[in-house]
């Protein structure tokens, strides 16, 4: 048996990569598709992703109080209604992104980019790894989304690996999530890497922002779902991806 990724003990239980408080929130109307890397996609009409990735005392006790926590303000996020995230509703909003990121980790059979330190660290004091940012966006359309992609960068004059580093996108109704974390390699390690999103308004949800921010949503339909942000380019590796979209 696979073990937990948070504890260690025996992986005796299947987190929701979608938690059902969600999915009763997001009808897309729309199947579901799932796509490993370069693989053949998927197609049901099940929207329930359940990865056996935890334990029944991990799941059943501080992720279960986290859903609850989150809940409360990211439900209206959700159904795309204006509210002031002040700073504890941000960080719950950015520990609830990265144990999404943490626990998408583990779908494929190749090494996880999140090591057993940090989701241990996670677990015990709810720690963002370090060289870790989180981002939030709305979507003008209505989705359920979730991809994670690897991406390394090269020092362009001598070839050198000089950062591995993982994507996590979740996107779940009208809310936009990013998870963007980095490992420089050893001889690296004390050297300073600054990775640049592109111009556009995402926000960036850290606990030095200001004390509060304002969710503001928009009721213009459109023709095409979009959304009202830029992610980060990267050059990305492998990826795993559900989705399932519909227009506004």
């Amino acid at each position: 048996m696979a073990l937990c990724i948070f504890c260690g003990n025996p992986a005796d239980s299947k987190e929701d990569l979608f938690p059902r408080w969600i999915l009763r929130r997001v009808h897309t109307g729309q199947p579901l598709y799932r796509q490993l890397g370069g693989a053949a996609p998927e197609v049901t009409e099940d929207q329930e992703v359940r990865l056996p990735c935890v334990c029944q005392t991990c799941n059943n006790n501080w992720m279960s109080g986290m859903e609850t926590t989150i809940q409360k303000f990211m439900g209206p996020m959700i159904e795309d209604r204006s509210l002031s995230l002040d700073r504890q509703n941000q960080q719950n909003l950015a520990e609830w992104a990265v144990k999404c990121a943490m626990c998408s980790d583990t779908v494929d059979v190749h090494p996880r980019f999140f090591t057993e330190s940090e989701c241990h660290r996670f677990k015990q004091r709810r720690t963002i790894p370090d060289r870790t940012l989180v981002f939030a966006a709305r979507f003008t359309g209505r989705s359920l989304d979730s991809s994670g992609v690897d991406f390394t960068l090269i020092e362009p004059k001598t070839g050198e690996l000089l950062v591995r580093g993982h994507v996590y996108n979740v996107m779940v109704g009208h809310v936009v999530l990013q998870v963007l974390s980095w490992h420089p390699e050893p001889q690296h390690k004390d050297k300073t890497v600054r990775l640049r999103a592109v111009h556009g308004p995402w926000d960036k949800l850290t606990k030095s922002g200001r004390f509060r921010r304002s969710w503001r949503t928009g009721r213009r339909r459109c023709r095409c779902p979009r959304l009202s942000a830029l992610p980060i380019m990267v050059t990305f590796g492998r990826a795993l991806r559900t989705r399932a979209v519909t227009n506004c």
